[in-house]
This record gives C-alpha cells, sequence and structure tokens, in this order.
C-alpha cells in the first residue's frame, strides 16, 4: 500500500475493505471518495449527490472532440449569418420593387 503524505488539516479514513477514503472536517464528515471498475467518484455525504472524478487522461480525447465540435459549431454559425444576409437582401428587393412596380 502507499504510503504518501496528505497536505490537510483535517483527517482522512480509509477503509481497506472497500477502499473508500472519508473526510472529515472539524469533526463533520465531508466527501467520500470511492472508485470501481468504471472510474473514482465523489460523494457528497450530506446531501448524498455523486459526481465522477476524471482524471487527465481521461480527459484529453474529450478536449480534442469539444474542439471539432467547436469549429463545427462556428462554420455553421458562419453559414446561418450569411443565409440570413441573403434572405434579408432578398426581402429588402422584394420590397423595393413592391414599391416601385415596373410599368
Amino acid at each position: 500500500m502507499p504510503n504518501l503524505k496528505l497536505d490537510i488539516d483535517n483527517t482522512v479514513r480509509a477503509r481497506a475493505a472497500t477502499g473508500d477514503m472519508h473526510f472529515s472536517k472539524d469533526g463533520r464528515h465531508v466527501p467520500r471518495l470511492f472508485g470501481d471498475e468504471q472510474g473514482l467518484y465523489l460523494e457528497n455525504t450530506r446531501t448524498g449527490a455523486v459526481s465522477r472524478v476524471f482524471l487527465e487522461s481521461a480527459l484529453a480525447p474529450l478536449v480534442t472532440r469539444v474542439a471539432a465540435q467547436q469549429t463545427t459549431l462556428d462554420a455553421l454559425t458562419r453559414e446561418l449569418a450569411a443565409l440570413r444576409a441573403e434572405i434579408a437582401k432578398a426581402a429588402g428587393a422584394d420590397k423595393l420593387e413592391a414599391s416601385h412596380p415596373a410599368p
């Protein structure tokens, strides 16, 4: 089992049987850290809310996907602006034609 120095001013209790880590501050239980085959989780012991803890290695592919989606979104935004400009131009031409009909 690794021996690590934790830089905290509170109590950390680990359960060897479950692998859970329980944190407490001023005698109150605060988050519980636990894991399974799918990843690490942090539970708010007051509310019961559980959040997944993402490791940097897991986030790297997500960052790449988000960047690609942002590039696509930017292109679609430009295309939409161009289409709106065409529609506005066509609507303006129709109004001009309606106000000055050909003889």
